[in-house]
């Protein structure tokens, strides 16, 4: 079973890449034996929901691509 050093380092790699099946497994095993790691795991999955909502929250907000929106020129006399 790998240690909690071991665990932290193979979640952060998993935020970055898939894991192999070895080390889905040794990852898995120690997860289910440690709950502060467990707890760290949770965590890590709830940041990246939030910083998902917040990317998709902000693209939202902005104008859609393309050129700017043509501007009607005002007439002296249109006060």
């Amino acid at each position: 079973m790998p240690s909690c050093l071991e665990a932290s380092r193979l979640l952060s790699r998993a935020l970055d890449e898939p894991l192999g099946l070895l080390d889905q497994a040794l990852l898995r095993v120690h997860l289910s034996m440690c709950g502060r790691c467990a707890e760290v795991q949770r965590q890590l999955g709830t940041l990246g929901e939030l910083t998902r909502s917040a990317i998709e929250a902000d693209d939202a907000d902005d104008p859609p691509a393309g050129p700017p929106a043509p501007t009607r020129p005002t007439s002296p006399d249109a006060s």
